[in-house]
């Protein structure tokens, strides 16, 4: 079952009667649970079986509400139905009610099956890339699309013909629940790839990991990769940057104090140091600023003093 959380700050918008009318599947009448001596000539309801409230009919019915509790409920029944429903989720996505449609888009993320995830690229994809539709979805999509469907989310992440909201909601939603696993498959991916597109999109997927309990795992790439100049590495230490511990910061500052950096190399990483806003790094950096840790030089320093600038009162 996926578990999904109300998205901050976000209630869903009333859906029109209108729009819920238009809605395949959604005329037919759920039926009612029967009544013991109803004289239906069935004899007692007890140890029949009550019909199933229709998850999709539920669901309409919280959005009309704008009771996101009720959403998230009727997102959690209707995930529980595999792909029972994912042929009619699918066509809420072509409802003329934006309300309908961002529906849709919550819905097939909580099925989270490969058959309704791929319901959603193909319509994801018939959008222009630049519409603020199409950005709204994706939104969505890296918000509750189960990071469980890993390779179907590198597909995306890799497909030339993926548009830029779909890739960027595929690498979103598989750095939400990151593992050492993860990155080094990305990194493995990487230096297999045969085209730069798939390059630059695997170290873009790896950025947006910025779970501090990758920091292990991130250090022990970068000092792998101390040799290599490549857009992987400088995501490694971008990442670093961004997560800005002090383990992280430690390992940067070590990188940077080598002599072995190219004049670029020693740039991009003086920039990752410079990214920390890290409130845990702050005592470390005032000491490198300060050229109170051995080994921390000019280059180190000034970096440090970069990333000094991002606390406020520094």
């Amino acid at each position: 079952m996926v578990m999904l959380g109300v998205m901050a700050g976000c209630r869903e918008k009333p859906v029109t009667d209108a729009a819920r009318d238009s809605v395949p599947g959604n005329h037919q009448t759920a039926p009612s649970p029967a009544r013991a001596g109803s004289g239906d000539g069935g004899g007692s309801a007890e140890g029949r079986a009550v019909p199933a409230a229709d998850p999709t009919a539920t669901l309409l019915a919280a959005a009309l509400a704008s009771d996101p509790e009720d959403v998230d409920r009727a997102l959690r029944a209707l995930a529980a139905t595999g792909d029972r429903y994912t042929e009619v989720v699918a066509g809420w996505l072509t409802n003329p009610d934006p309300a309908v449609a961002r529906l849709g888009v919550r819905a097939l993320a909580a099925i989270g099956t490969k058959s309704a995830l791929m319901a959603l690229f193909d319509q994801l994809a018939k959008l222009p890339a630049d519409s603020p539709q199409a950005w709204e979805w994706a939104s969505i999509l890296a918000d509750e699309a189960p990071s469980a469907q890993r390779d179907l989310l590198l597909e995306w992440v890799l497909d030339p013909a993926a548009t830029e909201p779909l890739r960027d909601a595929a690498q979103r939603a598989l750095a939400r629940d990151a593992d050492a696993a993860l990155a080094n498959r990305l990194v493995t991916l990487y230096d297999s790839a045969s085209n730069d597109a798939a390059r630059q999109a695997l170290a873009d997927a790896l950025r947006q990991m910025q779970n501090p309990e990758l920091v292990d795992e991130l250090v022990r790439l970068a000092f792998d990769r101390a040799g290599i100049s490549d857009p992987m590495t400088v995501a490694i230490w971008d990442t670093l940057g961004i997560i800005g511990t002090p383990e992280a910061v430690t390992a940067l500052a070590a990188l940077l104090a080598s002599s072995a950096l190219s004049a670029a190399d020693r740039a991009a990483l003086a920039d990752a140091l410079a990214r920390v806003d890290n409130l845990d790094a702050l005592p470390l950096l005032r000491a490198l600023a300060a050229g109170q840790v051995a080994g921390a030089g000019p280059t180190v320093q000034a970096a440090a003093h970069r990333a000094l600038a991002n606390f406020p009162g520094e």
